[in-house]
């Protein structure tokens, strides 16, 4: 059973909706151009922009891609790190594009290149970050975080796609 929190307050916000009609690229069946937000998706947005941290639990298939995407437009945002299954770092991208933003990055390997939507996906993510016992100590005394751009990246954003992933803390991925 899912219960309110008694803590948090009701904010109502302003989102230009059309603005993200208008910015869309994506052609539709129809021939027009620029999807327009369904009800639910309005609703989402404005759920994300409201907290500093929440679960958006929709159903497949009812755009929560696209959601989170115009929430982290409209947060105002600079640096966005999103963090998903390998499989659909690609439709992040195009989905991205779609709204006219092309400071996109697919971080692949070892190679990481910081962009205003730094796309990664999860089994990768070890490759940027050094534990406390591997980290290095200089002559200084001073650490070295020489590969720790998940760390260094101040990103002001993390969007964790299909999160059930990391459900159990003890698999490699989690």
């Amino acid at each position: 059973q899912l219960l309110d929190d008694p803590y948090f307050e009701e904010i109502d916000i302003a989102v230009d909706f059309e603005k993200y009609t208008k910015l869309d690229t994506m052609v539709l069946k129809d021939g027009t151009i620029g999807r327009t937000p369904y009800e639910h998706q309005k609703t989402g947005i404005k759920f994300l922009l409201t907290r500093n941290g929440c679960i958006l639990g929709d159903d497949m298939g009812l755009g929560k891609t696209y959601q989170s995407i115009v929430a982290a437009l409209e947060s105002g945002a600079e640096r966005i790190l999103i963090v998903c299954p390998s499989s659909v770092k690609i439709n992040w991208e195009r989905e991205i594009h779609y709204f006219q933003c092309e400071d996109t990055s697919i971080i692949s390997g070892k190679k990481w290149e910081q962009a205003k939507f730094t796309i990664i996906n999860y089994d990768i993510l070890k490759n940027f970050w050094v534990s406390k016992e591997e980290r290095i100590k200089e002559k200084s005394g001073d650490f070295v975080w020489e590969n720790e751009h998940l760390v260094k990246g101040d990103f002001d954003l993390c969007i964790i796609d299909e999160a059930h992933y990391l459900k159990d803390h003890k698999s490699i991925r989690g």
